[in-house]
């Protein structure tokens, strides 16, 4: 398969899948106008990928902001990263999170999202 890329944009973050490496970025702020737009390609080009069955995958999800629309779409990536885990997939997801940000909104939306998967998240202050 080929790489998939997404360049940042103003409301939407930076997307690069490596599957050679088996590396797997979403970095920035996502409140792109219609989240399920922007993110539905992604979704896709992933339940491809699973046909693949890798043996190991590493996640990193590194977002200033999140929507709450765009937290729905990364919810739909985490499901197929799961299916891949059920697979025999080792996952490996790193959600980092601004340490500064008083509430930790970025880390609790991960919370939250860990909280609806089998997946296991590692926290990474930035």
């Amino acid at each position: 398969m080929r790489k998939f890329l997404i360049a940042e944009g103003r409301n939407s973050p930076k997307i690069s899948f490596d599957p050679e490496n088996c590396y797997f970025e979403i970095k920035g702020k996502s409140y792109p106008e219609n989240a399920d737009n922007f993110y539905k390609d992604t979704v896709a080009w992933l339940e491809k990928y699973t046909l693949e069955s890798p043996i190991r995958v590493i996640v990193d999800m590194n977002f200033q902001f999140i929507s709450s629309a765009s937290v729905i779409c990364v919810l739909q990536m985490l499901r197929v990263f799961d299916a891949l885990q059920d697979k025999g997939c080792e996952v490996k997801i790193n959600w980092f999170y601004d340490n500064d940000d008083g509430e930790d909104d970025i880390k609790i939306t991960g919370e939250d999202l860990e909280s609806l998967t089998n997946l296991h998240f590692e926290y990474i202050p930035n």
